[in-house]
């Protein structure tokens, strides 16, 4: 018998800004591998995006992730229908936007050493 996915459940999913979870999300009792397979699994990374597809909190999701991961180093797994290296092409491309958008403004993106 395949593991269920088993989110964290109460106020705001038990996790900081994750109060989404409790909307009910597609992936609530779907197989795990689907969204956390063994390397890269296509045909479970098939099934999880098939049911992320449908899913009421997709973006939510999404955005949890994008706003929590690190940019070089995405979480494992699918998130808002997406993979690892799918959530990185974002990343970099927002990155490139955020560079574009600054030297359109004459403002700078580089953090400023203490």
């Amino acid at each position: 018998m395949p593991r269920v996915l088993a989110l964290p459940s109460g106020p705001a999913g038990g996790l900081a800004g994750t109060r989404w979870i409790d909307k009910t999300p597609a992936c609530a009792g779907a197989p795990t591998e689907w969204f956390f397979p063994a390397h890269t699994d296509r045909t479970a990374y098939a099934k999880g995006k098939e049911c992320c597809a449908a899913c009421p909190v997709r973006s939510r999701c999404l955005d949890y992730a994008m706003a929590n991961e690190e940019p070089d180093e995405p979480w494992p797994g699918l998130w808002g229908g997406t993979t690892p290296t799918e959530r990185r092409g974002i990343h970099k491309a927002d990155s490139r936007r955020s560079d574009r958008e600054a030297a359109s403004t004459g403002t700078s993106t580089m953090r400023k050493s203490a």
